[in-house]
């Protein structure tokens, strides 16, 4: 990686791997929690809702500093090339802020549906709840996409390696 020996390149491989197997990890998790959030009866089991749903927050707040973290190593970080980072990786920086947002209107919305008055079929039968969600699942699926490809990316050598990187920053 820029001329240094070769326990350090070791170290550097390993704490990607480490640092990539723990994104994947968080995106199930994500995924599954997302799930299953949705799936509790609000009325019935508030404190788990309550739970879950900042688990869930604290989770999406978690996998975007992951995701810094990865980019942390590479070359065009170091080196302060970040309109060659937000070019390499523009549809992560567009749909994790979307789908934060539908994140926080759809919890929002259970947990204004569970501190209030409305049942379970209540929320649903909602057209705006009901929208939002459907909102949330399509960027959730594109930020998870993104994701992936993302850390699929920064697995490449080209990233870490200085040559190259001048000529695409002109």
């Amino acid at each position: 990686m820029y001329g240094t020996t070769t326990a350090q390149t070791s170290y550097e491989k390993t704490c990607y791997l480490v640092k990539n197997v723990l994104i994947y990890v968080f995106l199930v998790a994500d995924i599954l929690l997302n799930t299953i959030v949705d799936m509790v009866n609000h009325r019935q089991r508030s404190l788990t809702v309550y739970i879950l749903i900042g688990s869930h927050l604290i989770l999406r707040l978690t996998l975007m500093f992951m995701v810094v973290l990865l980019m942390w190593d590479t070359f065009i970080f170091k080196y302060g090339l970040l309109n060659v980072l937000c070019r390499q990786f523009r549809w992560l920086f567009i749909t994790a802020p979307l789908s934060f947002i539908f994140f926080l209107a759809v919890r929002g919305m259970k947990l204004t549906a569970t501190i209030g008055s409305k049942t379970f079929l209540e929320l649903w039968e909602d057209d705006g709840y009901y929208a939002v969600y459907i909102l949330n699942i399509i960027a959730s699926a594109f930020y998870y996409m993104a994701h992936l490809h993302t850390c699929f990316l920064l697995g490449q050598p080209d990233f870490y390696n200085p040559s190259g990187w001048d000529r695409i920053n002109t």
